[in-house]
């Protein structure tokens, strides 16, 4: 294993395709971690009165370190973190707020997620499926065939990795409702639709599994030196992890159907080519949000009585990231 320095990395062999950068000889199954200098952007873009807003705060884990956090904000702020899954946010509440930004500045170390013991997940947790994963018996029918008479949960999981991934059709441009019966119904869907159908299958089969949220970066083969782009509901992604009874194993099924070339590499493994916000679906911000959300990867803003701020009209996201540098195994 050696480590790729960003001098070392932006002066490797780099072929333009499509306005991309990418970088030759660099296999994303080879690629150990990334570390970014980051900063999320929350622009208001409207006037709005009393309004509470909450920015998620990138998550630490196994896979994820996160350090020098600053919030820079013309709006006076707190960081809370709500009880059951422990997801952070920048939380502002004001009477009355105009055109403002407030910057979420950090490094982060953007490990390979692999398979590893989690005392910090709660199995059980991991059985409570959301109001978006209440499946039905035809989902029941098609686990139990897929299924058949298989027991092991590692084994269960793969069986129902590869039948959702033959059956659905991968679509992008659109934001996902994440939805288990519409799915299995129109076998057409992003990254949340993949994983709502695949956890609602294993939790009728009896094996917990967490919702992963976060922003997508691009692929390590090619990361560009520098970029920015939009972090609204296009540029989320979700992922699974599964509890085989000893280790909580990482998936991602739509991206597994968007690249067949990882697709054995998707179960078990997750390359470093996203940020995690959150986890989990459907819970309460600290304080409490009035609107439910079905995900937490970028800012939520509600305004009087709680009628949720409109993206794209009212306020944006931008992400900004700069290459660091890239561990790579040999």
């Amino acid at each position: 294993m050696k480590a790729m320095s960003r001098r070392d990395f932006l002066s490797a062999p780099l072929l333009l395709l499509g306005g991309v950068a990418l970088s030759k000889g660099v296999d994303d199954r080879k690629v150990r971690s990334v570390t970014l200098d980051v900063t999320h952007s929350t622009r208001i873009l409207k006037p709005m009165k009393r309004v509470r807003l909450w920015i998620p705060v990138p998550a630490e884990d196994h896979a994820q370190e996160v350090s020098d956090l600053k919030v820079v904000s013309p709006l006076p702020y707190r960081i809370t973190r709500e009880p059951v899954w422990g997801n952070r946010s920048v939380f502002v509440e004001v009477s009355e707020i105009r055109e403002a930004e407030i910057l979420l500045k950090f490094r982060v170390k953007r490990k390979r997620e692999e398979a590893v013991r989690d005392p910090s997940l709660d199995p059980k947790l991991c059985l409570k499926p959301s109001e978006w994963e209440v499946w039905n018996r035809d989902i029941e029918r098609f686990t139990d065939k897929v299924v058949g008479g298989e027991r092991d949960p590692e084994k269960v999981a793969r069986r129902i990795y590869d039948a959702v991934i033959e059956r659905t059709k991968f679509i992008d441009g659109v934001c996902g409702r994440g939805v288990s019966v519409l799915t299995f119904e129109q076998r057409i869907g992003r990254c949340d639709e993949f994983h709502a159908l695949f956890r609602s299958m294993l939790m009728y089969k009896g094996i917990p599994a967490s919702w992963e949220e976060g922003l997508i970066l691009p692929y390590p083969s090619e990361i560009k030196e520098k970029d920015s782009y939009e972090a609204d509901c296009l540029r989320t992604i979700s992922w699974v992890r599964f509890f085989n009874g000893r280790k909580w194993i990482p998936v991602d099924l739509a991206e597994a159907k968007r690249r067949p070339d990882l697709r054995d590499f998707y179960f078990g493994r997750i390359p470093p080519n996203r940020i995690r916000f959150s986890r989990g679906r459907g819970f309460k911000l600290e304080p409490p949000q009035q609107e439910i959300l079905s995900l937490f990867a970028y800012t939520h803003i509600e305004e009087e009585d709680g009628i949720p701020a409109i993206y794209g009209h009212h306020y944006r996201n931008i992400l900004t990231y700069e290459l660091l540098d890239m561990e790579v195994e040999s």
